[in-house]
């Protein structure tokens, strides 16, 4: 017999005082975002499609490979 998952509540009694201030900053980020109406899923305004259409080109050579300098720089 398997032993049940402990509920969320036991994990944070579970989490030492340093990790347990991290969680409560996190749900009071979460509750001041909310607070302030920052766009979320349920009031989202619809994306304007083609809004920038005919404003950007893509080049010819957009999918050759970089240069060695280019790529090199990446892993430095």
């Amino acid at each position: 017999m398997s032993t049940p998952e402990p509920t969320p509540w036991q994990r944070l009694e579970e989490l030492p005082p340093d990790r347990l201030a991290e969680v409560l900053d996190f749900a009071e980020f979460l509750a001041s975002r909310d607070r302030t109406g920052q766009p979320n899923d349920t009031n989202r305004q619809p994306r304007t499609l083609g809004l920038l259409a005919g404003k950007l080109t893509v080049p010819d050579d957009f999918d050759d490979p970089l240069p060695d300098d280019v790529l090199n720089a990446f892993y430095q």
